[in-house]
């Protein structure tokens, strides 16, 4: 079930964090992928505003974003359709190895592609945009 991140629960990690409290809580339950994980939401958000000058867009745009947490991955939702899946540990995907914070472009709603994108521990924003990671070259 998709919840809006207006509230901090365990399996949903809010990306524009309000108060200070719910950071220190996120990080703690999440180590640095709560981190990383915040930065990416905000830099999504960045992303977008730089290319959209409506104030209603934007703010629908970053109200729009949540996650929702699976068995392997966290699968991270931009309105009606998803952005991408994070690897919440190390593991191997249709034969391919990956580790913890490896990226996903959605194969469906319900299943990343077969290739990691990039790694949103590595805190580089050059391999995706606010429309999702970017494709393979």
């Amino acid at each position: 079930m998709k919840k809006k991140l207006d509230t901090y629960d365990t399996l949903y990690v809010y990306l524009g964090m309000k108060s200070e409290r719910n950071i220190k809580v996120m990080e703690k339950k999440f180590d640095k992928l709560g981190v990383a994980l915040k930065f990416l939401g905000k830099n999504l958000v960045e992303k977008y505003n730089n290319l959209i000058t409506d104030e209603e867009m934007r703010k629908r745009f970053a109200e729009g974003l949540s996650i929702k947490k699976g068995r392997k991955f966290m699968k991270i939702i931009s309105g009606t359709g998803v952005w991408g899946f994070v690897a919440l540990g190390n593991g191997t995907h249709k034969n391919i190895p990956y580790v913890k914070g490896d990226t996903f472009k959605p194969a469906s709603w319900a299943s990343p592609a077969k290739h990691v994108r990039g790694n949103i521990l590595d805190g580089t924003t050059n391999w995706y945009d606010w429309t999702g990671p970017n494709y393979l070259k």
